[in-house]
C-alpha cells in the first residue's frame, strides 16, 4: 500500500472510531481479498479511540471498551473503561475474535452487558488461528466508579474485524523439528504486533518473550504427533526474554544438568528462525551458563529449481529460454510409461508415476516397478524418504505407501470422503495434503503422517487443518506452496479460481485463469505454477498479481512434475 492510500485508510478509521460510538471498525473486504503480501513489512495502521465519556450508559462502555481494545498496543484507552482491579487482572490476547459482520451490544440486566459476535476466525492464547464461523456470546458485569459505569468483569478478549486483524497482529513461524532433525516444520501463530522494543536498538514486530513462550508451550495439536519440540521436557524461562543492541538473550532451566552441545546447538537452530533472527543475533543462557553459539543449521531444505516437464518425448529441466536438459537417467524410463502425472525426487533420484495404463509405478536408476496397480488411481505422491502414497479415486480407505522395491502395506486413513482428488505429500515429510469430494460438496484438508519406528507412515492423524474453499465449486487440483502454504485449484461456471492458504491463518484469492488443469508448487509463490490444457506455462507472479505465461509458444508441455 502506498502512502497516499494508507493515510487515506488511517484517516477514514480515526474519523469513524471518533464521530461514533460505532460498533464495527471499517472493513474493507473478506480476507482472501485484504491479505498484506508481507506481513510484518506493512506498516500498521494505528488510531486513536475515544476514552470514555461522562454519563455513558453501561451499554455505551461496552461498546467503547470493544472499540478501543481494537487498537491493539498497550490497550492504554481501553484499559480507561474497566475499573482498576480489573485493568490489572485483563488479559486481552488470551483470545482474539475475528468477525466479518458487525457485532451487537444488549443489556442482560441493569448492570450487565452482553455482546454477541458473529465471529469467522478465532486466535488462542498462544497464537492458533482457527477458523470456525460461530456465534460468542459474552457478558461484561458494570459497577460504578465516581459515579461513572466501569466494567468490573468480563471475558479476556478483543475483539477485530477481518481487515483490522492482520494489522493488529502479526504472523509468526514457530520452528519444529522433523523426526530426525533433518528439517524444520513451521507452525503459524499470531502475535501482537509491537511498534517499539524496550532496551532494544532494534524492533522486532512481536514480542520475543511471546513467541519463545508459546515454543515453550509447544507444537498445535497435529503437529505435536509428528514433529519434535524445541526443548525439552521441564524446560522453564529462568529469567524474562529480553533484546539489547540487537542481540536476542534468552535464559532457560533444564532438569537433569547442562544438556550436550549438540542439544544446545538445534535448540538455538530451531529458536533463532521462530524469532526471526539469525544464530549470531541469540544468545541461550542454559542453568546459568551461556551455550556456545551454535553453527548455522546443515538442515536438509527443499531448493528451488527449474520446472520439470515432460515434452516432446523426453523429461527433464525446462529453461525459460523452453530448451529442455533432458534428464537421462529418470528421463527414458519415465517417457516409456506414457505418464500422466509424475513426482520426482531428484535427491533421492526416485520418482513416483502414474503410467498411461493407470498403475503407479515407481521409477528409479536401477528400473522400473509397478507398485499399485488397482482401478482408478488418484495422482500418486512421494515424501522425503521414498514412500510412494497412492489410493483409488473412489475408495478413500484404500490409502496405501509402497517403496521402490515392491514393499507395500495400507494406511489407516480414515479419509472420511466420498472420493479423492488429489493427495500430495509436504516437502518435509511430516503432512500430507488431501482434496476430496463429500456428500456437501469440495473440500479439503492437511493431516498429519503417522510413522512406525522405522519411519514407515502407518496413518493419518485426525486432527487436522482444513483448507478454506468453496464447497460448491468443481475441485481440479490441490498443492503445497511452501512448508506453510497450499493453493487449490477449483472451477465454477464462469472461471477458475486458484485459493492460496497459509496453514493456520488467512487466504487470499488469485487472480482467476481458463483452461487450467494441473498446479504445482515449489518453496514459494514465485514458484507456484499451472500447466494449461493446451500445453503452456504460467508461473503466479505475487509483485504483479498475474499469472505469468512463462513458456515459449513453440513448446507444448504434456506433464508438469510436483518436485520433492
Amino acid at each position: 500500500m502506498n502512502a497516499p492510500r494508507l493515510g487515506g485508510a488511517i484517516g477514514a478509521l480515526v474519523a469513524v472510531l471518533l464521530l461514533s460510538a460505532c460498533a464495527v471498525v471499517p472493513d474493507t473486504g473478506p480476507v482472501r481479498t485484504s491479505v498484506p503480501q508481507a506481513p510484518g513489512n506493512d506498516p500498521a495502521a494505528v488510531f486513536l479511540p475515544n476514552p470514555p465519556q461522562d454519563g455513558m450508559s453501561p451499554q455505551d462502555v461496552v461498546r467503547g471498551f470493544v472499540t478501543a481494545a481494537s487498537a491493539g498496543q498497550d490497550y492504554r484507552v481501553a484499559k480507561e473503561f474497566l475499573t482498576p482491579a480489573f485493568a490489572r487482572s485483563w488479559r486481552p490476547n488470551a483470545s482474539v475474535l475475528i468477525h466479518a459482520t458487525p457485532w451487537g451490544v444488549d443489556a442482560a440486566d441493569g448492570d450487565r452487558v452482553r455482546l454477541t459476535v458473529p465471529t469467522v476466525a478465532q486466535v488462542d492464547g498462544d497464537g492458533r488461528y482457527t477458523a470456525i464461523p460461530r456465534t460468542v456470546s459474552s457478558t461484561y458485569q458494570l459497577t460504578q466508579v465516581r459515579g461513572q459505569w466501569r466494567i468490573s468483569d468480563g471475558p479476556d478478549q478483543v475483539v477485530l474485524t477481518q481487515a483490522v486483524f492482520p494489522q493488529v497482529f502479526v504472523a509468526t513461524q514457530l520452528q519444529f523439528f522433523a523426526p530426525g532433525y533433518s528439517r524444520l516444520v513451521p507452525d503459524v501463530r499470531w502475535f501482537p504486533r509491537q511498534t517499539a522494543a524496550p532496551s532494544s536498538s532494534v524492533a522486532p514486530s512481536v514480542a520475543p518473550a511471546a513467541v519463545v513462550q508459546a515454543l515453550l508451550n509447544g507444537q498445535a495439536p497435529m503437529l505435536q504427533q509428528v514433529t519434535l519440540p524445541v526443548f525439552p521436557a521441564g524446560t522453564a524461562l529462568a529469567a524474562p526474554v529480553r533484546t539489547s543492541d540487537g542481540v536476542t538473550t534468552v535464559s532457560i532451566t533444564l532438569p537433569g544438568g547442562m544438556p550436550s552441545e549438540r542439544d544446545t546447538d538445534r535448540i538455538q537452530q530451531a529458536l533463532a528462525p521462530s524469532l526471526g533472527r539469525s544464530i549470531a543475533s541469540l544468545r541461550l543462557v542454559v542453568n546459568g551458563r551461556t551455550a556456545p553459539v551454535a553453527p548455522q543449521p546443515e538442515l536438509q531444505q527443499p531448493t528451488s529449481s527449474e520446472p520439470l516437464v515432460v515434452s516432446g518425448g523426453r523429461f527433464g529441466a525446462l529453461s525459460a529460454q523452453g530448451t529442455l536438459s533432458e534428464d537421462r537417467e529418470l528421463g527414458p524410463r519415465i517417457v516409456q510409461q506414457d505418464p500422466s502425472a509424475i513426482t520426482v525426487s531428484a535427491q533421492q533420484r526416485i520418482a513416483a508415476v502414474l503410467n498411461g495404463r493407470g498403475q503407479v509405478v515407481a521409477v528409479t536408476r536401477g528400473g522400473t516397478r509397478v507398485v499399485d496397480d488397482r482401478r482408478d488411481l488418484a495422482a500418486p505422491t512421494l515424501d522425503q524418504r521414498g514412500w510412494i502414497y497412492s489410493v483409488p479415486e473412489n475408495e478413500p480407505g484404500g490409502l496405501r505407501v509402497s517403496r521402490a522395491d515392491g514393499t507395500s502395506s495400507d494406511v489407516s486413513s480414515e479419509l472420511d470422503t466420498t472420493g479423492v482428488i488429489s493427495i500430495e505429500a509436504s516437502t518435509d515429510g511430516t503432512r500430507l495434503l488431501v482434496l476430496r469430494r463429500t456428500g456437501a460438496g469440495t473440500e479439503a484438508y492437511v493431516a498429519g503422517i503417522l510413522r512406525d519406528g522405522s519411519g514407515r507412515p502407518t496413518g493419518l492423524t485426525t486432527d487436522r487443518i482444513t483448507i478454506d474453499v468453496d464447497p460448491t465449486a468443481t475441485a481440479l487440483d490441490a498443492t503445497w506452496v511452501d512448508q506453510s502454504t497450499v493453493a487449490v485449484l477449483t472451477s465454477n461456471a464462469s472461471a477458475q479460481n486458484v485459493v492460496q492458504v497459509q496453514l493456520g491463518g488467512l487466504s487470499t484469492q488469485l487472480a482467476l485463469l481458463s483452461n487450467a488443469r494441473t498446479i504445482v508448487g515449489a518453496t514459494g509463490q514465485q514458484d507456484l505454477r499451472v500447466l494449461s490444457r493446451t500445453g503452456g506455462l504460467l508461473v503466479w507472479s505475487p509483485s504483479a498479481s498475474v499469472w505469468a505465461v512463462v513458456t515459449p509458444a513453440s513448446v507444448d508441455i504434456d506433464v508438469l512434475a510436483v518436485q520433492r
